[in-house]
């Protein structure tokens, strides 16, 4: 199967072949001023209809997690909470982490559209969780899937 190497998208910006990861990588807007690297596996595709298909999934469900994406944040601080209180205990004048206070020191840094309608979302913590990354896969359907921090 011949697949292009460049791709311009209207949604997903300047979309490029990774022969190494089979799949494209793109950096799309989330926001004018917040970009995130994207992924769009392609391992499972046969031909150029599947290609075509999988683009336009993408772009689906790239412009749906733009729509939500605060309210995909705060779900997915919600299922953190309790290791971030464990491993980042509040001192003595600091409240205890709650999903909202969570959400705003996350920053979305990459999106992975996998095979299966899967999607995997990487944050990375910002202020007192600096260097901690925070990764959750959603299923089909878009129920969580899998959690890991880091």
């Amino acid at each position: 199967m011949a697949v292009p190497y460049r791709l311009d998208d209207p949604v997903l910006g300047a979309v490029t072949w990774d022969p190494y990861d089979v799949g494209w990588k793109a950096q799309a807007d989330l926001t004018p001023k917040h970009r995130v690297a994207l992924f769009i596996d392609a391992a499972d595709l046969d031909d150029e209809a599947d290609v075509e298909g999988r683009l336009a999934e993408a772009r689906e469900a790239f412009q749906d997690f733009r729509r939500d994406a605060h309210a995909i944040r705060l779900r997915v601080a919600a299922e953190f909470v309790d290791d971030v209180n464990h491993f980042f205990t509040p001192t003595c004048y600091e409240r205890e982490w709650d999903a909202e206070r969570l959400a705003r020191e996350m920053f979305l840094i990459e999106v992975g559209l996998l095979e299966g309608g899967e999607v995997r979302l990487v944050y990375a913590g910002q202020g007192k969780l600096s260097g901690t990354r925070f990764n959750v896969t959603f299923d089909e359907q878009g129920g969580i899937e899998d959690v890991g921090m880091e």
